[in-house]
């Protein structure tokens, strides 16, 4: 079985949005998604029946000889750009879940691909290239 670390950020930024985007929004229920869930609170994305990428790769997992390993998953509705202290804190619990989670033989990461926060336009990437400097040429 591969050993797959799932971690999950989603955030749809509208830079014209009037609605502020604080940290609460991601720790507690927001809309459609989730309050922030770590580790084994995740499985219950295994499930199958929560709209999001997180979920059908979790119930589907065992079906191609994937190991979940359940890190951090955390999102909330669009809504304006976050503050660069918001992101922080959010990166760095996924973060540290992936460091004291390793070794993995791939990573999925469940994101929105729209995320503003700060000056920074591009999110993802920033989360990407994070997680590429704790994993090293993992596939992810």
């Amino acid at each position: 079985m591969q050993r797959i670390g799932i971690a999950g950020f989603q955030h749809e930024t509208n830079t014209f949005s009037k609605t502020p985007t604080p940290l609460e929004n991601f720790l507690n229920q927001s809309g459609f998604y989730p309050e922030l869930l770590v580790g084994k609170e995740m499985l219950r994305f295994s499930e199958g029946k929560i709209n999001i990428a997180a979920s059908g790769f979790m119930a589907d997992a065992a079906m191609y000889g994937f190991t979940v390993v359940p890190l951090v998953w955390v999102g909330t509705e669009p809504s304006q750009p976050m503050k660069i202290d918001v992101f922080e804190h959010l990166m760095g619990l996924i973060e540290g879940a992936i460091e004291e989670n390793q070794p993995y033989d791939g990573i999925f990461l469940d994101l929105h691909g729209a995320m503003v926060y700060g000056d920074l336009q591009d999110g993802e990437e920033e989360i990407l290239r994070r997680v590429r400097v704790i994993v090293g040429d993992v596939p992810t």
